[in-house]
């Protein structure tokens, strides 16, 4: 059983009204810094999951990735592939074992203010064939306005949480050049098998300002390959929380730049 390896350094704050988030993590693009994690058993679901997170862009006009995986059999096609554009646009992409496209959606929306703090709440589901399929939130609301949208053409296998391709959060592992992340990130979740709204996630305060809510008390359910990275462990800020099966223990945490 093992969790994220840390391969980053560094720590961020966050705060919110009722709830506070004391802890996150900062990635450094020239330090080339990222999490893996390799999941030890078959997924709960190849086609439906959740992934929800806070992320502050640390430099704008550059693409950056937010989490990765590769296809069981595909040499350069991505089962998830979520980030941010060299234009500050947003892309989720879901891809098939010879690199065409399951799922995608490409933002007209740009982020490109580096003093804001962001929570996209992600739900695929390959079951679908409508906009169903991938839904994107962006602090509480949902994202309508795509420069490109494709669903399935019939319900379709993802191979998201596979077991046979890390996931990785903050580089493309095929090609990792140029694809680091350079972000603040806080209470990363991912959901292997369900389905979810931001509103399990996030909630908004009596000013009508989207905040953080207690992950640990939402009652979530993870699935085999699902976690939780809240980055309170400044030893091991990859160690997942979940519970899940795959990634209760972590594995020794090794750094290929600076030190905490």
């Amino acid at each position: 059983m093992t969790g994220f390896r840390n391969l980053m350094t560094g720590a961020a704050g966050a705060a919110s009204g009722g709830y506070e988030v004391d802890n996150g993590m900062v990635l450094n693009d020239n330090d080339s810094q990222y999490l893996s994690f390799l999941p030890s058993q078959a997924p709960t679901s190849d086609r439906i999951c959740t992934f929800s997170f806070w992320v502050k862009r640390g430099s704008i006009s550059n693409q950056q990735k937010i989490i990765t995986q590769g296809q069981e059999s595909g040499g350069v096609a991505e089962s998830i592939h979520i980030y941010f554009l060299t234009d500050d646009r947003f892309e989720v992409l879901c891809e098939n074992t010879s690199g065409g496209v399951n799922i995608k959606r490409r933002t007209t929306q740009l982020f490109r203010d580096p003093h804001a703090w962001y929570h996209f709440c992600i739900r695929i589901d390959g079951s679908q064939t409508n906009d169903t399929s991938c839904t994107i939130e962006v602090n509480g609301a949902t994202v309508t306005d795509f420069d490109t949208k494709t669903n399935p053409s019939s319900s379709t296998d993802l191979a998201t949480f596979n077991n046979v391709k890390a996931l990785n959060i903050g580089r493309l592992e095929r090609s990792a050049s140029g694809t680091y992340g350079d972000y603040y990130l806080s209470e990363f979740v991912g959901i292997d098998g369900t389905a979810l709204a931001a509103s399990n996630f996030a909630e908004y305060d009596n000013n009508g300002v989207w905040r953080p809510i207690s992950i640990e008390d939402a009652g979530l359910t993870f699935g085999n390959n699902g976690f939780y990275l809240p980055f309170t462990n400044s030893a091991g800020l990859g160690q997942d929380y979940s519970g899940s099966t795959s990634t209760t223990v972590v594995q020794k945490n090794t750094y290929n730049a600076g030190s905490e």
